[in-house]
């Protein structure tokens, strides 16, 4: 039916595949709905949670509104690295998300970049202790190959 857990992930695949062939406003629609499905259904301390809201992350960046994304981040990071059974790559990627998010968001917005520099290098640290190498680890490091620690880390 359609207040089914199955259709909140539909929705946020469809808002990657938005995301990835640039239509961002149709993105951010499907991102939306599938993270409020699935805080009703599952609630926030579900991965699918969480992988909701890396998604309504990344769209909210590439709008160039990082801030949108900062309550749902922080509270899927909160539930997520109280988990023992979350997908081994959750809380890096939720982690990764929430420095991009932190980094770019408008000061009014809650920007932070000691916190998201911080925030990025522990999600690097995440993703090399994973058994399998995984292709976000370079993302990770060219970031923070391009970012610096606003007090001179």
């Amino acid at each position: 039916g359609a207040e089914h857990p199955d259709v909140a992930s539909s929705l946020e695949n469809l808002a990657w595949v938005c995301w990835k062939r640039g239509e961002l406003e149709e993105g951010f629609d499907f991102a939306e709905r599938a993270l409020s499905m699935t805080e009703a259904l599952l609630g926030e301390s579900h991965p699918k949670y969480a992988a909701a809201a890396v998604v309504a992350a990344h769209i909210a960046l590439a709008r160039g509104r990082a801030g949108d994304c900062l309550p749902a981040l922080e509270r899927a990071l909160d539930s997520m690295q109280r988990r023992t059974d979350a997908p081994p790559e959750t809380v890096p990627d939720t982690r990764f998300a929430l420095a991009r998010a932190l980094w770019e968001a408008p000061v009014t917005d809650g920007r932070d970049r000691a916190r998201a520099f911080e925030l990025a290098e522990r999600a690097r640290t995440e993703y090399r202790e994973l058994p399998v190498t995984p292709p976000d680890l370079e993302q990770v490091e060219s970031w923070l190959a391009t970012h610096r620690h606003p007090r001179g880390r």
